[in-house]
């Protein structure tokens, strides 16, 4: 079984901690399993990468609100739907593109995602069927909010309860 894991940024973080504990784990049930871990920004556009994860880490600590508002309206609201030629929907496009040749390049039997973007990504290229692999959400944000991709993507695991009731209120 060939599984990709896919964290957002190559810095430290809880996403990378879920990554590592999930490798240990499939390791530890058996050792057929390829495991390979991509940082979905530094692979794709390395350049980005930092740029972007110095920017998020000044931008939450010095203004964690905006963050979030902005965090909220970008990954997770279906009401606000970027123009056809913003600067984000040109971003998402090229990153779907990467992300769908990258995929039918590797073949996997299953991707991780432990980062929301890769599974925002993922769950637009399965709804517009380009993508068939099986797809699991590992968050490891602690908020209470609506889940990208709960209509497609497969299995979402949650490290505490009030997310899991949150998401199945959500869906009702």
């Amino acid at each position: 079984m060939k599984i990709l894991l896919l964290p957002l940024f190559r810095m430290p973080s809880g996403h990378h901690k879920a990554a590592e504990a999930i490798i240990d784990h499939s390791k530890a049930i058996t050792r057929q399993t390829e495991v390979q871990t991509v940082d979905l920004l530094s692979h794709f556009h390395s350049g980005l990468e930092s740029v972007i994860s110095n920017f998020y880490l000044k931008w939450i600590s010095k203004q964690p609100t905006s963050y979030s508002r902005f965090y909220h309206s970008f990954m997770y609201s279906n009401k606000q739907k970027p123009t056809h030629w913003s600067p984000i929907a040109l971003w998402n496009k090229y990153f779907k593109w990467r992300l769908e040749n990258f995929i039918k390049e590797e073949n996997p039997d299953l991707i991780i995602c432990t980062h929301c973007y890769p599974s925002k990504l993922l769950n637009d290229l399965k709804q517009q069927g380009k993508i068939s692999t099986p797809v699991v959400n590992v968050y490891t944000d602690f908020s209470s909010m609506m889940y990208g991709g709960k209509h497609i993507l497969i299995i979402i695991l949650f490290l505490i309860k009030k997310q899991k009731n949150s998401l199945l209120s959500n869906a009702a």
